[in-house]
């Protein structure tokens, strides 16, 4: 049986791997091997699906002469993988697939840092725009959106294809079955009845990027949580009778200890500050009363949700990196002062963006239909060639 190798390494790639590999390991036209490295075996294993770590077949060592090996000793017939900012995993994978004869396709998870994510730059902050030297022979993407923005950065429509994003369908089907109850998710971090609950949701720019992370961008998370507290401060003393629990939710790549010293200084008796990672995102999402983030996966899920959340970007240096701004469907927040009229708003009148966010359905099987045309290509090819 013909092989096909799924790869990711970062959790939002897994995201869009897992419901791939289910539906092709359940159809059994392939033999489908699934590896993956750092966070994403924290997605598979949750996920409940069979899998490799790459990094324990390669003894850690991940260049690219040992992934050209790997590739070569699996001989699949397709390679499928994520796509990851500051990893090389996956780049290698497709060098290695080109240099093989091999079809190669990267699922793209979101509408961000496009020429980053097919860069051979090692250091992804510095990393230029235009920087493509690794490429993959199709690019699995969202939506039209996506398509002309990556063509307004240099990316041929020939590589790309319009397929849908496999997590976001994900994403609506849990939440449908998933029960409104917030009771459970407040006694799992202790908070009381009637307190609100404002969730600041971590992008890992601190723990990826460190120092040069806020430099770059103008924000990270540190700046996030801080803004808020704050702004959750100057509410309070315009409504005393009102309490709150400000959830710091940590990202996958994220530390336990991260922002421990800053947390600890928080002080205000009506303001609990708590660190939380292990609910699910459907638990989050129906437990917050509104979700603050940048551009995270979890502000997309909030508005299918129809759940509110903002965009803060406060200090913002570069391109806007949420999509529902870019596509001026949410307005974002840009100062300290915007962020504390529009919390304020939201709790003394129950204002927020209501979002109409439609996206492609049938990914999966979009995606599929992608994978088998590159294998019917390339089996048509060799056939060519030995007549």
């Amino acid at each position: 049986m013909d092989k096909i190798l799924f790869f990711s390494r970062d959790p939002g790639g897994a995201n869009c791997i897992i419901p791939l590999a289910h539906h092709m390991i359940a159809k059994k036209e392939y033999g489908i091997l699934l590896f993956g490295k750092d966070k994403a075996c924290q997605r598979y294993a949750q996920a409940g699906i069979d899998f490799k770590d790459i990094k324990d077949l390669l003894k850690e060592n991940i260049s690219y002469e040992h992934i050209r090996e790997f590739v070569h000793s699996i001989n699949p017939v397709c390679i499928v993988t994520g796509t990851s900012e500051d990893d090389l995993a996956e780049k290698y994978l497709w060098k290695a697939a080109s240099e093989a004869g091999i079809p190669s396709v990267a699922i793209l998870d979101y509408w961000n840092s496009y020429c980053l994510r097919f860069s051979s730059a090692a250091d992804t902050v510095d990393a230029k725009d235009g920087v493509k030297k690794c490429l993959p022979d199709k690019i699995c993407i969202m939506d039209d959106f996506a398509k002309k923005e990556m063509i307004k950065e240099g990316f041929s429509s020939d590589v790309l294809e319009i397929t849908g994003q496999p997590h976001l369908s994900e994403v609506r089907q849990r939440l449908t079955r998933v029960s409104t109850d917030d009771k459970n998710y407040r006694k799992k971090l202790g908070i009381a009845s009637g307190c609100h609950v404002v969730v600041v949701v971590s992008e890992a720019v601190r723990t990826m990027y460190g120092d040069k992370g806020r430099a770059h961008w103008g924000y990270d998370e540190a700046s996030l949580l801080k803004n808020t507290f704050d702004a959750l401060c100057a509410i309070h003393k315009e409504f005393p009778q009102e309490n709150f629990c400000l959830v710091f939710r940590l990202h996958p790549k994220d530390n336990e200890n991260i922002l421990d010293d800053m947390i600890a200084g928080m002080k205000n008796d009506f303001i609990k500050v708590v660190k939380e990672r292990g609910s699910s995102s459907e638990e989050l999402i129906c437990g917050a009363d509104i979700l603050l983030g940048a551009s995270s996966m979890l502000l997309l899920e909030a508005a299918i949700a129809q759940k509110p959340f903002l965009s803060v970007q406060i200090g913002q240096k570069q391109q806007d990196p949420f999509i529902l701004s870019r596509m001026d469907k949410v307005k974002r927040v840009l100062s300290a002062d915007d962020l504390k009229m529009r919390l304020s708003a939201f709790f003394s009148e129950g204002q927020f963006d209501k979002v109409d966010f439609s996206f492609l359905e049938n990914a999966v099987q979009n995606i599929e239909q992608v994978i088998k045309k590159l294998i019917g290509e390339r089996h048509g090819n060799i056939s060519h060639l030995r007549r």
